[in-house]
């Protein structure tokens, strides 16, 4: 067994002159470097961050403001689009009657399907201002869509 002597100088251990045994520090010196403290991040936090492939040393992103709007016929008169809800970490409802917000609670969608969403939403094609009333239409408008970008998920109308 080796050992190091260090003259005046503290070592590891924080001991002034005296030999230190190599072994030793192999050894026990792990856990002098621990922290005692508990992490303030829990440990799903920490799966999760790992699954979406985030790192701890970037910014945090910015609070996610999020509404639903509905089209509703109010009174037999023209539609209009309404906010019926709205996300600020948790969600919050329109009450009947329309005139206030209800209570925060936490929103009843899971996580997998925020994965979902997410999934979609990269790989997927988003069509705006297209006019379908009825699925066949709509499956029209994908067969054609596909057509022209040649994407393999995309049913073609025969």
């Amino acid at each position: 067994m080796s050992t190091d002597v260090v003259e005046g100088k503290p070592n590891n251990l924080g001991e002034r002159g005296r030999a230190r045994s190599s072994t030793f520090l192999r050894v026990f010196q792990p856990m002098f470097n621990h922290s005692i403290f508990t992490s303030a991040v829990s440990p799903a936090a920490e799966r999760i961050r790992f699954i979406l492939g985030e790192e701890d040393d970037s910014p945090a992103p910015p609070q996610l403001f999020t509404e639903l709007d509905e089209l509703l016929a109010v009174d037999g008169q023209e539609m209009e689009w309404k906010e019926t809800a709205r996300w600020i970490k948790f969600e919050e409802k329109v009450e009947q009657g329309g005139e206030r917000w209800s209570k925060p609670h936490v929103a009843t969608l899971s996580l997998h399907s925020l994965f979902e969403l997410r999934t979609c939403m990269e790989k997927g094609s988003i069509m705006l201002d297209r006019e379908a009333s009825s699925l066949p239409q709509l499956v029209e408008l994908l067969g054609e869509l596909s057509k022209v970008t040649r994407h393999p998920g995309f049913i073609v109308p025969q």
